[in-house]
């Protein structure tokens, strides 16, 4: 089973973002805020440079056609992961 699979089948009405499948790490939830699918940010920018962007392009291209897409409730949740020094 797909993350995609998990998400539809677990979690009704959520906002599934298309083609960035491979980029779901899960769902996200809160007390009190709705649950949103959570994607990894560096995957994301991965498939988008394997689409033929630059890092800046994708960057740029996530900032303002993904992240900025302000849908509201269930909306996709974007993960930075810590960087760490060890």
């Amino acid at each position: 089973m797909t993350p995609r699979d998990w998400v539809d089948i677990h979690y009704e009405g959520l906002i599934v973002l298309d083609g960035l499948d491979d980029a779901i790490v899960g769902v996200g939830t809160s007390f009190g805020l709705a649950p949103g699918v959570v994607y990894d940010i560096e995957k994301i920018l991965e498939l988008l440079q394997d689409q033929g962007m630059g890092y800046e392009e994708a960057m740029e291209f996530f900032d303002f056609n993904i992240a900025g897409l302000g849908v509201g409730t269930n909306a996709p949740i974007f993960l930075e992961k810590a960087i760490t020094n060890d």
